[in-house]
């Protein structure tokens, strides 16, 4: 199975999507039953985009959620909350929330374990910075990021993302991206599907998903544009069917 998942982050209005969803329905509905796609939008939007997706074989999934069931929590949404919305996918750990949210290994490990309960599928993001990548610690980070929160348990996939390569056009060679995810899959007992994400385009998609040990990609600014976003889900569809 090839699985593809589009984080929008924090874009998107509902004409917008509207707009989008509309240009992406034909490409969408056309997901052969072994290649899963999920769209991941605002909070604001799961609503309208559930509704939008009913009747094809497409999911939609969350950004984040809190650790909590409930409580006093203000501004936050609990895994629960999402399930009886009808999420069924929840990104956990991005490195955007790990920066600017200050979310650690000890927090995302009560996300992950929380949402596993809830019975959403988790996707746990992993990956290095820059200054990490060039002081030779690449395996040692991410391996850390796995054990800490007890992947192999309460992970439903594992998105790595190199930090340096999200958003900036820079992808790692082949022979990186092929290296981390044998490395992945050797530290959860290759039971794990590892996605990979880190400026993924409709020019490299073919490519990276073509990589044996990838198992789908976790895309990001080309998801909200609909010909790269068709053209990834094209190339996704062609490998799960090859």
């Amino acid at each position: 199975m090839t699985t593809i998942i589009a984080n929008w982050k924090m874009n998107g209005s509902h004409s917008t999507t509207e707009a989008l969803l509309e240009g992406l329905s034909p490409v969408l509905r056309a997901a052969p039953s072994g290649c899963e796609v999920v769209l991941c939008p605002p909070f604001t939007l799961l609503d309208s985009v559930g509704r939008h997706l009913r009747g094809t074989k497409v999911w939609v999934g969350a950004q984040n959620c809190h650790q909590a069931r409930e409580g006093a929590y203000t501004g936050e949404i609990s895994p629960y909350m999402l399930a009886e919305s009808g999420v069924t996918h929840v990104l956990i750990g991005h490195s955007e929330r790990r920066e600017y949210a200050g979310e650690d290994d000890a927090l995302i490990a009560q996300k992950l374990q929380a949402s596993h309960k809830a019975g959403l599928k988790t996707v746990l993001c992993v990956g290095e910075t820059l200054a990490e990548r060039e002081a030779g610690q690449v395996h040692a980070v991410v391996e850390r990021q796995l054990k800490a929160v007890n992947a192999t348990h309460f992970a439903s996939y594992v998105a790595y993302e190199p930090v340096w390569a999200i958003g900036t056009g820079k992808t790692p060679t082949e022979i990186d991206i092929a290296s981390m995810h044998q490395h992945i899959k050797s530290q959860t007992g290759g039971i794990i599907p590892v996605l990979y994400g880190g400026s993924v385009k409709a020019e490299n998609a073919s490519t990276i998903l073509a990589i044996p040990a990838v198992a789908g990609a976790l895309v990001g600014g080309a998801s909200l544009d609909i010909d790269s976003f068709s053209q990834i889900l094209h190339a996704a569809y062609q490998i799960n069917n090859a």
